[in-house]
């Protein structure tokens, strides 16, 4: 008779001791797991951020890319299809640009951005440039623009009409400003950080048939003796252009040398022969 009424007893108690248990989370409880979801979903964001923000990166500079187009050509059909010039030049030296309040210059980059569908702030800054990458476009209204773009000299106020194969000819890249990262800069434009245009390697305005190659793209060098190696902006996603006809290109540090056709330079980098 003892053993059934001890049992019995056991189960009772165990009955009260679920009933006197809360029916729901505790405080502490309701912490720990969410310290627990916070530390997994930190180490996945973690874990995967650095690829996930390259690509975005990429895809938001393409968009930029082809935004910057768009207003080009619509600045050209209001200019007799003319391109900006580079720069508003000095009085004193046309090879300078002016430079306005806070020691800025004014460069095609501020026309094309009053062609600007959104007319945003941020439409001409690439996403993975530096801030000590980036040149600057005097701005009436605010702070000065910024700049991740630079466009091949070589269009400075001239038509789009007249250039050879548009679809093959790169009209705008992304660009360092300065010789950030090491990155080609022979011919420095004096007192501005000068990524907006894409120059050459013996001077800032035309191809000539010593020129070996373009200035100021967007990739770092370890070293000063190969001017064409190097770490593009984007890692294995490299540096990204656009054609003068619209399209997308993809360059590496390799694609900064400029082709020859017999002693002339001839190609991507040369918009009119």
């Amino acid at each position: 008779m003892i053993v059934p009424l001890f049992v019995a007893s056991s189960d009772e108690e165990d009955r009260d001791i679920e009933r006197r248990k809360p029916g729901h989370a505790t405080r502490k409880e309701i912490l720990r797991l969410a310290v627990v979801i916070f530390g997994l979903t930190f180490g996945t964001f973690a874990l995967f951020y650095p690829g996930c923000k390259a690509q975005r990166d990429v895809v938001v500079s393409k968009e930029r890319l082809k935004a910057i187009h768009a207003a080009m050509l619509l600045y050209a059909e209001d200019n007799s299809d003319g391109l900006p010039t580079l720069f508003e030049p000095s009085p004193d030296d046309r090879s300078r640009p002016a430079l306005f309040g806070g020691g800025v210059p004014f460069t095609w980059a501020n026309k094309v951005f009053e062609y600007s569908v959104t007319k945003d702030v941020n439409s001409l800054r690439n996403p993975s440039c530096p801030a000590d990458a980036e040149s600057f476009a005097y701005s009436q209204s605010g702070p000065p623009l910024r700049v991740g773009y630079g466009l091949v000299a070589e269009y400075g106020g001239e038509r789009m009409y007249n250039v050879a194969d548009p679809d093959d000819k790169v009209l705008i890249a992304e660009t360092f400003s300065s010789g950030y990262g090491n990155s080609p800069n022979p011919h420095p434009i004096p007192g501005v950080r000068d990524g907006f245009v894409i120059g050459y390697s013996d001077g800032n305005l035309r191809p000539t048939q010593f020129s070996e190659y373009v200035t100021r793209l967007a990739y770092t060098r370890s070293t000063e003796d190969e001017m064409t190696q190097g770490v593009a902006v984007h890692g294995q996603y490299g540096i990204l252009a656009i054609s003068a006809g619209g399209g997308l290109i993809t360059l590496t540090p390799s694609n900064a040398r400029i082709a020859r056709q017999g002693k002339l330079p001839y190609g991507r980098w040369v918009p009119f022969r």
